[in-house]
């Protein structure tokens, strides 16, 4: 996704989580040198994850879409034709 396509609070987000990446950075480089780690003074809100949106995810580009597929007349009858085959012998099943 191109940087000029993205939405003031997505690069919000993106600016938050560089900040945390540094921040863990900065604290694994202590852990490792021997050293205690300095924990950030944050409330429980600025620590919760960006929960995901729910639903469907937004479509890509147009331009990417794929033509519509088409059934022919032929292949509708075949279809149609299994599917009364199909209930004729449920009922059949079911009547005897």
């Amino acid at each position: 996704m191109a940087i000029a396509n993205l939405t003031p609070s997505l690069l919000r987000q993106a600016a938050e989580l560089k900040e945390q990446i540094e921040a863990l950075e900065l604290q694994l480089e202590t852990v490792l040198s021997g050293g205690e780690i300095a924990v950030p003074m944050e409330t429980a809100e600025e620590t919760q994850p960006v929960k995901a949106k729910r639903g469907r995810p937004a479509k890509a580009d147009k331009a990417e879409k794929k033509p519509r597929r088409k059934i022919s007349k032929a292949g509708r009858a075949a279809m149609a034709a299994a599917a009364k085959a199909r209930w004729a012998k449920a009922k059949a099943a079911k009547a005897a």
